[in-house]
């Protein structure tokens, strides 16, 4: 039976509307959603422990996955 991912909710700075999804997936990788339209905006590799933007392209080295969906919200 496959392991199903887990979601965490991220909300906006005063808490009041959820603005993406983080996807922790079973191998340690984490995907950031964008809430309304369901639009993948980047991936957190554990297995390299970088971070890269939708197109594959290394953002940082480490987690900062998170802040793609902030950075989607600012627009």
């Amino acid at each position: 039976m496959p392991l199903k991912s887990k979601e965490e909710y991220i909300r906006d700075f005063d808490t009041r509307q959820i603005i993406g999804i983080l996807r922790y997936k079973p191998n340690g990788d984490i995907e950031a959603v964008e809430f309304k339209s369901r639009q993948i905006l980047g991936y957190y590799r554990a297995s390299t422990d970088s971070t890269t933007d939708f197109f594959g392209r290394i953002i940082a080295k480490g987690n900062c996955v998170v802040s793609f969906i902030y950075e989607a919200f600012k627009k």
